[in-house]
């Protein structure tokens, strides 16, 4: 039998043109949740993360990577410093991960990057788009919060 078109597609009146129909609109949503997928983030974990769409901080944030609480901290000279992590960043099985999925650190492991210290809870609230746990927000005074991007492993040189 003939295969009814549309300007060269298959009708949707026909078996054939629904069937064609349905296949284009998965692999659209296979597409689109594989692009908005990116590395995971382990069940429970908070791990906030942040757009870099603008200005960044120029300075780097560089300790050892300590998970604790189901929280995410860089710990240098003593202090623990909650991280909000550049998007895209993901972290399973004790390892920070970059957007491919790839171990970058493991915890215990020094790491570093461009970004700032901050004392202002607000202000990575508001950047990170979510409220901070109270079992992740550090103790003690300073800058107790930091912005985090293109991390590497290892000590700053």
């Amino acid at each position: 039998h003939a295969l009814l078109t549309l300007h060269g597609w298959p009708s949707l009146r026909t078996a054939e043109g629904y069937a064609c129909a349905v296949r284009f609109l998965l692999a659209i949503a296979l597409l689109l949740a594989t692009a908005c997928s990116g590395p995971p983030v382990e069940e429970g974990l908070f791990f906030p993360t942040w757009d870099d769409g603008g200005d960044v901080p120029a300075g780097q944030v560089q300790g050892v990577l300590v998970e604790e609480d189901r929280c995410l901290f860089v710990e240098a000279h003593g202090r623990r410093t909650l991280v909000a992590w550049e998007a895209g960043l993901g972290f399973e099985d004790d390892a920070l991960l970059d957007s491919a999925g790839d171990p970058i650190a493991r915890v215990g492991e020094t790491i570093h990057g461009g970004g700032g210290y901050f004392g202002d809870r607000r202000h990575i609230e508001n950047l990170a788009g979510e409220p901070i746990p109270e079992r992740c927000s550090p103790v003690g005074d300073g800058d107790r919060f930091a912005l985090i991007y293109d991390v590497e492993a290892g000590p700053f040189e």
